[in-house]
């Protein structure tokens, strides 16, 4: 049974494809289906969707209040990190915005799920 991530993955390529279908063909059928309950499951979120937005507001707006910190001025405006810049940016991430284990653990879930798109 496929899961949520899966059906708008597929929601979104047949979006992609349907502009592909010859109109002048095309029928139209109206339809009326009744969805049966076949089980009920109840369990946790999934990818935490909620936190990870939470989390990516909470980050962009400490970058902005403290864009003029040095570390955060050279990510931004694309210069040469030093070690101490990393140092920074890490202590900035892992304890002021956070924990190291949340950080990773969200960055895991960004990419699970662009895997699966």
């Amino acid at each position: 049974m496929a899961d949520l991530i899966e059906l708008e993955a597929v929601r979104e390529a047949l979006r992609d494809l349907i502009k592909f279908l010859e109109k002048e063909t095309q029928k139209i059928y109206y339809t009326n289906f009744k969805d049966q309950v076949l089980t009920v499951q109840e369990s946790g979120p999934i990818y935490h969707a909620n936190d990870l937005q939470s989390y990516k507001k909470k980050v962009n707006q400490y970058l902005h209040k403290h864009r003029d910190q040095i570390a955060i001025y050279k990510l931004r405006n694309n210069k040469k990190l030093t070690i101490q810049d990393l140092k920074t940016l890490e202590e900035i991430l892992w304890n002021e915005l956070g924990t190291k284990e949340d950080s990773l653990d969200d960055l895991c879930v960004i990419i699970d799920t662009k895997d699966q798109l």
